[in-house]
């Protein structure tokens, strides 16, 4: 396991550490501490290959730089916290949660053979990435599909896929200020948050397109512990997608002709 790693996986314990190394010297550095404690405190410090005839300024300056970039790293995870995990435990309310390989494929009514339940793929079309890359708020999410490359009678057919992200909020929502969830996707999609159905700012519940960001005021969804959001994404058959009849035909890969993918970010504050 990599140092990286596990500070991630064990925050309380290297803030623990953090701490520790910070503030010892400076209190080392207080005259009235016994002199059997200073000579415990040492034997301790020399774990860490700190020789006793170091002056105290550069251990306490030490301390202090640790402690700064310990800081830095453990407010980088808590606070910005772009989520990987399926489920997701925050407490302070302020998250952004995004679209990655980690939001589940359910299933497709259309197509009831695909396999269920399984990751989405990561699926970073040129044509979808020259517009979300405009959007600050979609930095760091991923366009997902169940395929990269979707089979001929799903390209010509078109189809529906339910796409779900699990994420747990463990404080009270009356302390939420704003929260909003962004996407853009190709072609249509339907949102479900805790099995009620969203709508957006412009009173649709049911958006298409993956050039204009669609927002969601998702504020009074929410609620204390799991919360379960869904996305019908369905995408329409090779009969309106601008593509002459013939060369889509003759195309060995129907499916880089018609694809269907989805991005998202979920900011609550």
């Amino acid at each position: 396991m990599s140092f990286k790693k596990w500070c991630s996986e064990n925050q309380g314990i290297f803030a623990f550490l953090a701490l520790i190394v910070a503030f010892i010297p400076v209190l080392f550095s207080i005259g009235n501490i016994p002199l059997s404690l200073k000579n415990g405190i040492l034997s301790l410090l020399s774990i860490f290959l700190i020789k006793i005839n170091i002056p105290i300024y550069i251990v306490v300056l030490f301390g202090v730089i640790f402690f700064f970039f310990a800081y830095k790293y453990l407010l980088k995870q808590n606070i910005k916290n772009v989520v990987s995990k399926n489920e997701y435990s925050q407490s302070n309310l302020d998250v952004i949660i995004q679209s990655d390989s980690d939001t589940l494929f359910i299933e497709s009514p259309t197509y009831k053979y695909l396999q269920k339940n399984i990751k989405s793929l990561e699926y970073n079309h040129p044509s979808w990435l020259k517009h979300s890359n405009q959007f600050l708020i979609l930095k760091g999410a991923k366009w997902i599909s169940h395929s990269i490359n979707i089979t001929d009678d799903e390209a010509i057919d078109g189809g529906l896929y339910i796409f779900k992200k699990d994420f747990q909020l463990d404080d009270n929502t009356k302390k939420i200020k704003n929260a909003n969830l962004y996407l853009l996707v190709d072609d249509f999609c339907t949102v479900y948050l805790n099995g009620k159905i969203l709508i957006t700012e412009n009173g649709l519940t049911r958006v298409e397109g993956f050039k204009e960001l669609k927002s969601y005021d998702i504020s009074t969804y929410l609620i204390k512990g799991i919360n379960e959001i869904l996305f019908y994404v369905e995408n329409v058959d090779f009969h309106r997608v601008n593509v002459p009849g013939k060369s889509f035909y003759n195309a060995q890969n129907k499916g880089q002709h018609n694809p269907y993918g989805l991005i998202y970010s979920i900011k609550i504050q």
